[in-house]
Parts: C-alpha cells; structure tokens; sequence
C-alpha cells in the first residue's frame, strides 16, 4: 500500500477544508430578504377594500363594527389583525355630554331614542357635566356638548376647556335665552355672537310686534353656506315618534272618513305635536299605517302608511316607517315654527353679520332688512357650533316633535363623526381608504378606511 499518496490525499482535503473556512469568514455573506409577509398584507388590503366595495358594504362596514368583524373572520386568517376607520356619518352610538338638570338628560334621551338615519338605528347616550372639565359619557369622550341655559361665565379656564373640546372637532350646542347686553365671554368667540345695538348700521332693535310672524327657515343660497347641513338635516332625518301606551281597542274612525282597516289587536296611542298643537295617534304596524285626529273630535280622520305623503292642518309631511309601537315622520319644507322667540325678548346677531348663520328667523327687526335670529351657527376656524333660543322656557312640556327635530338637526350638525379602533402590538400594517356615499334619507359621503396588520 503506497503510504506516501494516501497521506498526501488528507493532506489535500484538509488544506481545502481550511481555505473554504477562511473564505467563509473572510468573504460577506449576502442575504436577500423578499419582505413577502408585508407585501402580502400590502395586497391583502387593497384586495380585501375592493370586495368590500363591490358587495356593496362600504357603508354597512363603515358604521356596523360587528358586521365588519363576521365578514373578515370568515375571509382572513386569524393571525392577521384588521381594524376600520371612517370619517362623514352621524355616529350611530352617539355620546352627548350635558351640561343641564337630570330632567333635561332625562329628556334629552328620550327625545334622542330610536332615532333612525338612513338604516342606522341610533344608539345614544346622554350623560351629565360640568364645564370647566368635560367628562366622559359611556365610558368614552363625547362627541358633543350641550349647555342647557344661560349661564354669565366669566372663567377664562372654561373658554380654554370649551376651545380644547372644540378643536377635536367636536361640537357645542347652546339652548338658551340670552341677555340684551353684557353677553357673556363665551358668546362672542364660542358661538359667534353679539348683541343686536352693536349691529355696525344703527338698527332698530324692537320686534315687528304690529305683524307677528312665524318663525322661518333661511334657505340656504348652496351647498357651502353655514346653515346647509343643518337646515338638510331638518327636512331629510326623519324624528322618531316613540309611544309607550297600549290601545286594547278599536280604533275610533270618523264615520265620514273612508280608512285602511288596522285588523290588529295590537295598537299604540299617543300625541304627535307640532305648531304647538298635540294631534292623537293610533299606530297599527300590520296595516303599515298611522291613524291621525287632524281635528280633535276623538276620531282618526287620516290614515298614512310608509312613503307616504300627507298633510296635517296645512303642513306637509312624509311617512318614512311605521314600527309596532314609534313611527319616522319626515318635516317637509316649507315648515314654519310658531314663534317661539318673542317670549324671551332675545335680540342678537352673527358677530360677523353674516345672514347665512342664521338658520331660523323671527321676521326681521323693526324697519330694516336684518331677521331676528332664533337660531344661529358658527363654523369659524372649522370650529362647530349653535345657538337656539329655549323652547322649554314654559317647561319641557312645551317641546314639540318640531323642536325636537330642529335641536336634533343641530346636534348632529355639531358632533364629531369620526370613528377609529384604538390599536396596540401591531408590528407592521397596511391601511387601504375608499370613498363612499348612501342616498337614503339624506345623501352622505363618507370615508372607509380598512387596515391589517401583523402582530409583533
């Protein structure tokens, strides 16, 4: 056996196994990392915004959380985490903070239950508090503040809370009347407000008492004037009719009035008023009718079903929808307020005497072309809010179904509406926005954003 070649043959290897392990330390190592996991989710995002968009449920996913969360735990894997945002609708779970009695919170809830936009069921909550710190309402920051009465606040610390509210694009709506001089400081540069005799042309600040009037809607001049969300609002959101009373019999039909049968042993009463005047109701949802005493003879002389139009004592009206014990009642133009203004002998205008801030009018002051606001809003520096003269200065007993409507309108013209998930222990994420709009009772656009992401 030849020793000496077998010997050089190890040799060989070994050397080789030295010079490739020198290589390794001397030479870089080059690595190429493809990131496929986020592109992936990349991907994922706008694919899974695009279906969503075209299923049609843009806007059912922008404010139904819960449909949101079935759909995409049935389309993506559980490790992937997805979140939504969007901006532009009334908030469906509304948070109002007041700074009011506990009959007015009582009220205000009432008033605000079942309401209803475009298919969302409103869910609102009211709570109390103070102004100097705005507290939390359900567990979370409100989106709107409401300040139930004047009060003469001469706290610097409280106009800085109030702005700090306000610049989170959160909004404050004022019921109140106000005094003839020394308006407070908030009314100025909160609310947009001052008193009538500082009106730059010398006015005469008396009412048209010789020919009272009605208080009157502003039509807006277009789309872009301060008053035109609020004023749409008001003839497009139906108001949410709620009874409470069961009707264990018949309804009384006027003998000389021809009626769509009720057929049904279930039948809610109660009082639908406007103008000032209560009118009886008898609702029968198996016929999908409500049934109206226009002229207070204890008899239902008018039946109207859903989508329909009908007229009440010259005013005109739409059946949105008709439920086993509420109904949605649309307030169509041209609807007219009885005066509630005159009785608190308020005279003030926009501080920048600008007509389109005011909503709703009093007729005009005494010999010149200036209307009396009872209504006003301010949306200077982005900032949103309103003013409205109390119309529960007789009690809250005195709220009719019109003043409801017209505080709601401005309640959700004033309210924050967007809507983010507050997320933690994402390590990389991918957000995909749409734009959307839903043209039910009102059109409205709307943003959708869809995000997913990867946990760390």
């Amino acid at each position: 056996m030849n020793r000496k070649g077998f010997v050089s043959i190890i040799e060989m290897i070994i050397t080789a196994a030295v010079l490739l392990s020198a290589f390794s330390l001397i030479l870089p190592k080059n690595v190429y990392k493809t990131n496929w996991d986020r592109s992936q989710i990349i991907l994922d995002s706008r694919d899974m915004a695009s279906v969503i968009d075209n299923l049609g449920k843009l806007y059912d996913y922008a404010y139904d959380q819960s449909a949101f969360t079935t759909f995409i735990s049935s389309n993506l894997p559980q490790s992937i985490i997805a979140w939504t945002e969007s901006n532009g609708l009334i908030k469906s779970d509304l948070s109002v903070a007041c700074n009011c009695t506990s009959s007015q919170i009582d009220a205000l809830n009432e008033w605000l239950y079942g309401m209803n936009v475009s298919g969302r069921v409103m869910t609102n909550q009211v709570c109390s508090t103070n102004l100097d710190q705005i507290s939390s309402c359900d567990g979370r920051s409100p989106d709107v503040l409401v300040i139930w009465g004047y009060m003469d606040l001469q706290d610097a610390n409280i106009l800085n809370t109030l702005f700090n509210f306000l610049s989170q694009d959160k909004g404050i709506v004022e019921i109140a009347d106000l005094p003839n001089a020394n308006l407070n400081i908030l009314q100025n540069p909160i609310f947009g407000i001052k008193i009538c005799s500082d009106i730059q042309s010398a006015v005469n600040c008396n009412y048209q008492i010789s020919n009272p009037v009605n208080d009157a809607f502003t039509v807006p001049k277009n789309a872009s004037v301060p008053i035109y969300i609020s004023y749409k609002y008001f003839y497009h959101i139906p108001m949410n009719v709620n009874s409470s009373t069961f009707w264990p019999l018949e309804i009384p039909g006027d003998p000389g009035v021809t009626l769509t049968p009720c057929n049904s042993p279930n039948i809610y009463t109660g009082t639908f008023r406007f103008y000032e005047t209560s009118y009886a109701y008898w609702i029968c949802s198996a016929a999908n009718s409500v049934y109206f005493d226009t002229d207070a003879s204890g008899y239902a002389d008018l039946n109207a079903t859903s989508n329909e139009n009908f007229k009440i004592s010259g005013f005109n009206f739409s059946m949105k929808y008709v439920n086993l014990d509420n109904f949605g009642v649309i307030f169509n133009p041209t609807y007219e307020f009885k005066d509630f203004l005159s009785a608190s002998s308020t005279t003030v205008y926009p501080y920048d005497e600008n007509e389109d801030r005011v909503l709703l009018s009093y007729g005009n002051y005494q010999g010149s072309t200036y209307p009396v606001p009872v209504v006003i809003v301010n949306n200077t520096a982005g900032y949103k809010t309103a003013w409205i003269s109390d119309f529960t200065r007789g009690g809250l007993g005195a709220a009719g179904d019109d003043h409801k409507m017209l505080l709601m309108s401005l309640i959700y013209w004033a309210s924050n509406k967007h809507v983010a998930q507050q997320l933690s222990n994402i390590a990389f994420g991918q957000t995909s926005t749409l734009v959307g709009t839903v043209d039910d009772d009102l059109y409205e656009s709307f943003t959708f954003t869809l995000g997913l992401g990867q946990p760390y």
